[in-house]
């Protein structure tokens, strides 16, 4: 996900009005702050009502895409050793350069056989 310049501008304003402009020197690099400040009120003079809600709504959008994307269902791939039972799991993509598995547990390294593909949901 890339923000633009303003996009960062309204997260991070936003973000130190939550956190209060007051208390906003424990937590941030004093010397950044005179800086910091200066680069947001550039773009907020130079914003019209229109642009800025254009932006906040960009911004809204790409965070919620970049958040639904990171929870997303991920096919796994169960494998169990026709010997002893043991089962590992791969995800559907490593699964398909596991042709010939064979089982770690067992002495004759028992030959491990697909058990088909169940969804699973991953959260980054």
């Amino acid at each position: 996900m890339q923000l633009t310049k303003l996009e960062k501008a309204i997260a991070i304003s936003t973000l130190i009005h939550s956190v209060g402009v007051d208390d906003i020197e424990e937590y941030v690099d004093v010397e950044k702050l005179p800086i910091l400040i200066e680069v947001i009120e550039g773009f907020h003079n130079n914003l019209t009502p229109a642009a800025k809600k254009e932006a906040d709504i960009s911004l809204m959008n790409k965070l919620i895409d970049d958040l639904l994307r990171s929870k997303r269902v991920q096919k796994i791939v169960q494998f169990r050793c026709k010997a002893c039972g043991y089962t590992e799991q791969y995800s559907e993509r490593i699964a398909k350069s596991k042709d010939g598995l064979r089982c770690k547990w067992c002495e004759d390294g028992g030959v491990m056989c697909n058990e088909g593909i169940q969804n699973q949901t991953t959260e980054a």
